[in-house]
């Protein structure tokens, strides 16, 4: 199994289910995804501030990263981020595709 496979189950196993189809996975998961790349060394995800500030109500905890970037450890290796340079929350969500065999909620575009 790939660590991405790993990381993905991790990551649905602590994300509350109303909460999968508010958050896109960014980072290298789209390489891995798309065949660029190998594997992942950890699940980036990108939540809104709504949907990151519902994390934190629900008991999760919020600091800054080594880069100064607010985050949230969900998991061993699995991050959620609520802002990240040169593009929004919004923007990434608007461009997310699904991925076949996802256990993810759809999104706008299916995932």
């Amino acid at each position: 199994m790939k660590r991405l496979d790993l990381l993905l189950d991790r990551a649905i196993d602590v994300l509350p289910a109303h909460l999968r189809d508010r958050v896109v996975a960014f980072g290298s998961t789209p390489m891995v995804l798309a065949g660029l790349k190998p594997d992942v060394g950890d699940l980036d995800l990108f939540a809104s501030e709504t949907t990151f500030e519902e994390l934190v109500a629900g008991g999760c905890r919020a600091d800054e990263n080594k880069l100064g970037y607010l985050h949230i450890v969900l998991a061993n290796d699995v991050e959620v981020f609520k802002t990240w340079p040169a593009v929004s929350f919004h923007e990434a969500y608007a461009e997310a595709a699904p991925v076949e065999g996802s256990e993810w909620q759809a999104g706008p575009n299916g995932g």
